[in-house]
């Protein structure tokens, strides 16, 4: 009789030392995935926000060279044509243009890759996009966003008679705009069309800053959700597991007051 104790007895803590150990990997595997989620997901939030920040400044940068743009066009309407050093320092502006427009493409093509990422990181997370937060495809949104944006930049700068080889090449904008300042209406011509590309960039950017600030909600909120299952599931493990402490520490306690032998 007391051997057959002493095995059920051997039998029970070999459970509970399984059980223990058992609920004390899951902590820490579910630990090290949500430290690395966590970092990740600060990652991106300051990605994210820094970009947001970026092309704020994109925006304001533009919206000051239109201004500036139109006084030149005013100018125009009051002399016959513009000061060669005013029009030179009007060429530089526009190939500053060029420039924001191979930025802001850098930092769609990297937001895109993000939101590939997004779905390795979060197993549901196009689940939680579409079921929950009815939210469009953030990678097709992007795509769609480039191709508008490519499309009427190219539009604009042929109209400024920069070839398509050459409208992301800041030397060639301000050649062929010192080869528009040879005529009155070179120059009329080459204003209003700089004037109405930088308006133009001004909205396309006010949209990616909409969409960067919308990835970065969707983000948050995905990853909410899953810390919120994932506390869930800590819960219901540990109110399973809970009995076999108690049982625990009922054996420990006969075997120390010597009930059962």
């Amino acid at each position: 009789m007391h051997e057959n104790k002493l095995k059920i007895f051997s039998s029970l803590i070999s459970v509970i030392i399984s059980s223990t150990a058992f609920i004390y990997t899951q902590q820490v595997y579910a630990w090290n995935g949500v430290a690395t989620e966590f970092t990740q997901y600060l990652n991106f939030g300051q990605l994210s926000m820094q970009y947001a920040k970026q092309v704020q400044q994109y925006i304001t940068q533009l919206n000051t060279l239109n201004s500036e743009i139109q006084q030149y066009i005013n100018m125009v309407k009051n002399t016959v044509n513009l000061p060669n050093e005013i029009w030179a320092k009007f060429a530089g502006q526009v190939s500053q243009v060029a420039n924001i427009y191979k930025n802001s493409r850098g930092i769609v093509s990297t937001l895109m890759n993000a939101d590939d990422e997004l779905r390795k990181i979060y197993k549901n997370y196009d689940f939680y996009r579409i079921k929950q937060l009815g939210v469009k495809d953030y990678f097709l949104q992007y795509n769609s966003w480039n191709k508008s944006n490519s499309d009427m930049y190219s539009r604009m700068m042929q109209l400024l008679g920069t070839q398509a080889s050459s409208m992301n090449n800041e030397n060639d904008i301000i050649k062929n705009l010192l080869e528009a300042n040879k005529s009155d209406t070179g120059q009329k011509q080459a204003l209003q069309i700089s004037n109405e590309l930088t308006g133009m960039m001004v909205q396309q950017l006010q949209q990616l800053r909409q969409l960067i600030m919308g990835q970065n909600e969707l983000q948050a909120k995905v990853h909410a959700q899953e810390e919120a299952e994932k506390a869930n599931s800590k819960a219901q493990l540990e109110k399973f597991f809970s009995p076999l402490k108690n049982n625990e520490s009922a054996v420990i306690y006969g075997n120390e007051k010597g009930y059962g032998y």
